[in-house]
């Protein structure tokens, strides 16, 4: 047998109240109204007691999330709520960063700052590694709008087959990736369709090696790097820190070129919190790499259980920009002779125009405006095409040859 939830002092002390105030109404003959107040409860909550002694759970006990249409009913009542895909946190390393480590980190940062490397975007490289697999699965779950990252924490190590390492700067400019398979020798199915566009690696393990790295930040980092002064963030991985060969080709690139070249490691263990490339690139990616390989892997053509059916918009979930401009689409689409699209104008947006709770949102305010000329318009045609009509109806007779070039179905009569 299931056990019962373990309940707060709060939830006892106010279990006991209602309590005390039943049997206050019952035995002692006071109202319920003065048992309310002398207890501190709800007058409701202890009337509907008193008449069920034994209530049953209600409220989402009693309802499954896995039934769609429930799901899909909840999210439209919280409309900052959505579904976000998860990110794996490992919990051991979350609670390695303390105050103490991230002041630190801060430092460093500012040593960086008034060395002269963070000046422009083009002084800034990053490079992280992540790998791909075909058969690890986000999972989803209910989270506030606009989050980029949800923890998913898990302990112990994972293993993957394909390594990446993407490279760029913050000024959008971006090289070659490497893409790193397990293996001794290259496969040429590996280099077809890549139109030299990824540089290729190959070792024994799948796994980033510090000669790997250092080769290539050698041959495709360091020839991109324009500044005098750069600065190259990495995570603490072990083919990053300490590496001599590194350190290497970055004094002899200075005594060629002139150019200074720092390794910054980021601390170790929160490079999903720092990182650049996964905080806002890996995420994105990976969902569509696993969506893909889902699909593969079941056969199917890019096409999953979720998206059966034809695919609708649900209006009330945009945001109100997004309204605001298809709004403005539809406005201008009445021109073209097209009134019903003011029509629908009127239908989609009126709640959002006059029910809104913002009403002093700019974006609101847009609605509104194209909301009211799109019903004005809408009136006006309809005023038009009802005239239209009855003149038509009332003179079409008189107008004899010109009346029955204008009907399209020309009435029969009698003989």
């Amino acid at each position: 047998m299931a056990s019962r939830k373990l309940k707060t002092a709060g939830q006892v002390n106010k279990e006991l109240m209602v309590e005390a105030a039943i049997k206050a109404v019952k035995e002692r003959g006071l109202s319920e109204n003065a048992a309310a107040v002398e207890f501190g409860v709800c007058r409701m909550t202890m009337r509907r007691r008193i008449e069920n002694p034994n209530p049953e759970p209600h409220g989402i006990t009693k309802t499954s999330f896995e039934d769609h249409k429930f799901f899909s009913r909840f999210l439209s009542r919280h409309k900052e709520l959505s579904m976000r895909i998860t990110h794996a946190t490992n919990r051991k390393k979350d609670r390695e960063w303390t105050t103490e480590r991230c002041e630190e980190y801060i430092q460093k940062l500012q040593k960086l700052k008034d060395g002269g490397f963070l000046e422009r975007p083009e002084q800034v490289w990053n490079l992280d590694e992540t790998a791909f697999n075909t058969a690890r699965m986000y999972n989803r779950v209910v989270a506030r709008r606009g989050v980029k990252q949800i923890p998913s924490q898990f302990d112990g190590n994972e293993k993957e087959c394909v390594t990446i390492l993407p490279c760029g700067n913050a000024a959008g400019v971006q090289l070659k990736l490497l893409a790193l398979y397990a293996g001794k020798v290259h496969v040429q199915s590996r280099l077809d369709g890549t139109f030299d566009m990824i540089y290729h690696a190959v070792n024994s393990s799948g796994y980033m090696d510090q000669i790997l790295f250092a080769n290539y930040i050698k041959k495709e980092v360091l020839p991109a790097i324009t500044e005098l002064l750069t600065v190259i963030f990495v995570d603490g991985h072990f083919s990053h820190v300490n590496n001599l060969l590194l350190v290497r080709y970055c004094q002899d690139f200075f005594k060629d070129t002139g150019k200074r070249v720092e390794i910054f490691c980021l601390p170790v263990g929160q490079t999903n919190h720092l990182q650049p490339f996964d905080v806002s690139a890996f995420g994105g990616i990976k969902k569509k790499w696993h969506s893909y390989s889902r699909n593969a892997l079941a056969g199917g053509m890019l096409n999953t259980g979720e998206q059966k059916g034809t695919p609708r918009m649900d209006i009330s979930r945009k945001t109100d920009a997004f309204k605001a401009n298809l709004c403005r689409k539809y406005f201008i689409g009445g021109f073209a002779f097209l009134p019903f699209l003011w029509l629908v104008n009127v239908i989609w947006f009126f709640k959002d125009a006059f029910l809104k709770d913002t009403p002093t949102n700019m974006e609101v305010q847009r609605i509104r405006g194209y909301v009211i000329k799109s019903l004005v318009g809408c009136c006006i045609w309809t005023a038009a095409l009802a005239a239209w009509i009855v003149v038509f109806q009332t003179h079409r007779v008189e107008w004899d040859e010109l009346g029955d070039r204008l009907s399209f179905i020309i009435p029969l009569g009698m003989s």
